[in-house]
């Protein structure tokens, strides 16, 4: 078979799944592709995925911000991935290839910092599935409002006898008052899921944030994400301001696999602002 010059054949089995992770997360280091693809973190891993990606980005399938992000690349979906990804029948309404403009830079540490949380999940055996911010909101948009709002992601993760189905919200900035109460009001219609777990950038936001959303619904749960990064599902969450907190593997009876507890510097340190 004769390819036209410059194009590429896809591998289905490593190149698809390595592609539907980028467009699900916008914006993926190339260690968190290495930790979510599985390569293991050797030498000969990095060397295989590296290349793996290279030729992608060379063939138009994939970009690559031009400045690194805590010394990594950071790749994400070119229009021709897009294209490919549909033609496999992996679409989605939310983000498609006939979009002027499918990607926001100004989101980018935002992607980053939720496959954090994701991996975090993973790493310590309890992460049965993982729907993106994406997948979430093209499920609301085919089902007519599947879930109250398009949460960050969706999380289905093992308790001890049962699977439990969270949303996961990631805030890095302080919203305004008015939106406050807006979510207040979106969550407590929710009956889709078993609770939201709130993650929030920094502890005095993190109080902020509790006191605003506390008791919008019964399986609210916030918890400050630098402490999250540190002690995984062992750190500490709140369910309001007047109550113990406790760790979310005691909080939902997690299914923590042998080794899940023990946390380190998946990926990179991500500074407070």
């Amino acid at each position: 078979m004769r390819y036209v010059k410059g194009s590429i054949a896809i591998n289905e089995r490593f190149d698809l799944p390595l592609l539907l992770h980028v467009r699900d997360a916008r914006y993926i280091s190339q260690r968190q592709l290495i930790a979510l693809l599985q390569y293991g973190d050797t030498d000969l891993a990095r060397k295989r995925l590296a290349w793996r990606v290279d030729r992608l980005v060379q063939a138009g399938y994939l970009g690559t911000l031009e400045q690194r992000v805590f010394g990594q690349k950071i790749h994400s979906i070119a229009r021709k991935g897009l294209q490919y990804l549909e033609a496999r029948g992996h679409q989605l309404i939310s983000v498609t290839s006939a979009m002027e403009t499918f990607l926001d830079p100004i989101k980018m540490m935002h992607s980053l910092e939720l496959v954090q949380i994701r991996l975090i999940f993973q790493r310590s055996g309890v992460l049965h599935s993982w729907k993106s911010d994406i997948e979430v909101s093209s499920e609301n948009m085919e089902t007519g409002d599947e879930y109250a709002k398009d949460y960050d992601a969706v999380a289905i993760l093992r308790a001890n006898e049962k699977l439990l189905r969270y949303g996961i919200e990631y805030e890095r900035t302080t919203k305004a008052l008015v939106r406050y109460r807006e979510l207040h009001g979106l969550l407590a219609n929710e009956r889709k899921l078993d609770g939201v777990l709130y993650f929030v950038r920094g502890a005095e936001r993190l109080f902020t944030v509790a006191g605003h959303l506390e008791g919008a619904l019964p399986g609210l749960l916030f918890c400050a994400a630098d402490s999250f990064e540190l002690r995984g599902v062992n750190a500490l969450f709140l369910r309001s301001l007047t109550q113990p907190s406790s760790s979310l593997r005691d909080a939902l009876g997690l299914h923590v696999a042998v080794g899940g507890d023990a946390q380190e510097s998946l990926f990179f340190s991500i500074p407070v602002n």
